[in-house]
């Protein structure tokens, strides 16, 4: 499956260009458009269970509040949610809201390399599933263009006055009390509808039955990421490191000063806007294996493979979390040493790392070590050959 088949007969090279004239679309395909593969009531609760795992990629609200995380949790202490508190919830109407799990199945990981080649960005997929009547959130605008297939049941959409125009950062909403009451647009979105509404586009929902949605948010560079791409050049550039004259002689305050801005317009040349945006993507496609039961990484017969999108960054400091996204995993000088030989290789058999770890760690602190990072998402273990 690819972005192609997905929004069939709706050319991508058309969601594209109304992304770019900033103009919002939808498109009737009818229930048969619907992709059970890619999405389905099964496997959407099937993301929202493992998503319980990591308490910031799952949300919940009823009619806009947010339901306070303590009340999901299995104890206050615990970054995991309990799951008989998110099914009682969602018996009592609760709306579900999950995001960044492109890589729990080989399909949805596709569909969002897909997305990033054809869109020229990093491409998000989440989902928002509705129980009853209601709606999840308040009115607001999202930061990304936001590209949604209706899997399940109907929602009413409402465009509110005008197109936020300000200052939009990634990972920023447009908060309710400053939304317009305005409805400017209003439509029905049906089991095979698909539409894009731009970033900035204020908006609210309502349905009166159980609905699902899965939606690719594009999260597109601006001016303001290309300047600190640039920044961060500069940072590491010995020739921004040379000290302002002391001497306020204006002649040589003037020759730094236009070295300076020499080297800059290098760094912004023709063609520098575009090499930054290649860049910013993503790294090289690496399988990832959906609703497994991770092996038994001890298995000595099991011929397993390690493996990791892209490098690992490092804890900031000594002690702390992992993170990516919003996931973070508390480190132990075994899952630390096991990034490091990830970070070498990228894929690797696991038969192998145990071998390179084994003047250091047990096989149990080893085991360990896969299985919390296979758990957490920040690596995936499977059955089956190296993939290099």
């Amino acid at each position: 499956m690819n972005l192609k088949e997905l929004f069939h007969p709706i050319p991508v090279s058309e969601i594209r260009d109304a992304a770019d004239r900033n103009e919002l679309v939808h498109f009737r395909r009818g229930a048969s458009a619907v992709c059970d593969s890619v999405m389905n009531w099964e496997i959407a609760a099937h993301i929202a269970e493992r998503r319980a795992e990591q308490t910031k990629q799952l949300r919940m609200y009823r009619d806009g509040a947010k339901v306070v995380p303590d009340m999901l949790k299995t104890s206050r202490s615990s970054s995991r949610y309990s799951g008989a508190s998110v099914r009682r919830l969602v018996r009592q109407g609760a709306s579900i809201v999950a995001s960044e799990f492109e890589d729990f199945s080989p399909e949805l990981r596709a569909l969002a390399d897909d997305a990033e080649r054809h869109f020229g960005c990093p491409a998000i997929i989440g989902m928002i599933a509705t129980f009853g009547p209601g709606f999840a959130l308040q009115p607001h605008w999202d930061p990304e263009d936001i590209i949604c297939i209706q899997v399940a049941g109907w929602k009413t959409w409402k465009i509110l006055g005008q197109p936020y125009d300000g200052k939009i950062c990634a990972r920023s909403y447009g908060p309710a009390k400053n939304a317009p009451t305005e409805i400017t647009r209003k439509f029905t979105m049906e089991p095979g509808d698909l539409m894009m509404i731009p970033r900035g586009y204020w908006h609210c929902c309502e349905s009166d039955v159980d609905n699902l949605q899965l939606g690719f948010l594009l999260r597109r560079r601006t001016g303001a990421d290309f300047i600190h791409g640039l920044a961060k050049k500069v940072l590491e550039d010995p020739l921004f490191h040379r000290a302002v004259p002391l001497a306020r002689d204006p002649a040589r305050f003037a020759a730094l000063e236009a070295e300076w801005m020499a080297r800059l317009q290098e760094m912004g040349s023709p063609g520098g806007l575009l090499r930054f945006v290649d860049s910013e993507n993503r790294a090289p496609e690496i399988p990832f294996c959906f609703d497994h039961t991770p092996p038994d990484p001890c298995d000595p017969g099991a011929a397993l493979t390690l493996a990791t999108r892209r490098p690992i960054a490092p804890p900031e400091a000594p002690g702390d979390p992992l993170r990516m996204g919003g996931i973070t995993l508390k480190t132990t000088p075994a899952i630390l040493a096991v990034v490091e030989v990830l970070n070498r290789e990228v894929s690797l058999d696991a038969s192998e790392v145990f071998n390179r770890l084994a003047s250091s760690f047990t096989r149990e602190e080893i085991a360990g070590a896969i299985v919390a990072l296979d758990d957490s998402c920040f690596a995936r273990l499977w059955k089956g050959p190296r993939r290099t």
